[in-house]
């Protein structure tokens, strides 16, 4: 930590920030350049009391210190495999959502840990990479699913597939009413429009945007905690 004069001192030292080595003058109590506090400490008869308010840096992380930059292309990173596998196009990995996604934003939180020039790591860090990664990954998977449907009925002419995909969706939304006789006389306007190419359409859009929203709730309690592992490892390094 190094300690800056006072204004009112007769020291015609350059004054430096502590963390970015911007200059500074007399009066500021704050970084110009990086935000941080400074230490002032006024000179006596008997040695230097501190005598502002501006403490020092503490060992705990905060947002505002966070590297964008390399959190964004963190992200970016694994939300193209995440939204991949998230996607109808790996059907067979489709079903593990959840572990893609949460692992995919723990893994980015690490890339961002190494690559990042930024000492601090917080659950707001990674809560933040998580949201990117998840609206990434939800956009990517949205669109390859909308591709493959547009792909089967008019490149492969296999109009029946999307057909089959969409009439399961129906069915599978109407199967907590099979036993109900009352309730479906009651939604039985709703499964005809269904059926309907609009209502089609609407149901496709509906499962598209709630998959999304899925894997945006994932990717953002993986990066969270992402976050909380490696803060804990690196205090456990720091104290050994």
């Amino acid at each position: 930590m190094q300690f800056v004069p006072a204004a009112g001192s007769f020291n015609t030292v350059e004054l430096l920030c502590h963390r970015c080595g911007t200059t500074l003058l007399p009066v500021d109590t704050f970084c110009t350049n990086c935000g941080a506090p400074q230490l002032r400490i006024e000179e006596g008869a008997e040695g230097v009391e501190p005598f502002n308010s501006a403490m020092p840096r503490q060992s705990g992380a905060h947002a505002a210190d966070a590297s964008w930059r390399d959190a964004i292309l963190a992200a970016l990173t694994f939300a193209v495999p995440v939204g991949i596998l998230s996607s109808g196009l790996l059907p067979f990995a489709s079903g593990g959502l959840c572990l893609w996604v949460i692992g995919g934003a723990i893994a980015a939180v690490n890339l961002y840990r190494r690559r990042s020039t930024a000492s601090l790591l917080d659950t707001r860090v990674g809560l933040r990479i998580g949201l990117v990664l998840g609206l990434t990954a939800g956009l990517l998977s949205s669109t390859l699913d909308g591709l493959i449907m547009v792909a089967e009925r008019y490149v492969l002419h296999k109009g029946e597939v999307p057909d089959k995909e969409v009439q399961s969706m129906i069915e599978l939304f109407m199967a907590p009413y099979a036993q109900n006789p009352q309730a479906q006389s009651q939604l039985r306007d709703i499964f005809a429009a269904l059926n309907t190419g609009d209502g089609k359409a609407a149901l496709v859009l509906f499962v598209a945007v709630s998959s999304s929203l899925g894997i945006l709730a994932f990717s953002s309690i993986g990066g969270a905690l992402g976050a909380k592992i490696f803060s804990i490892r690196k205090m456990g390094v720091r104290n050994s």
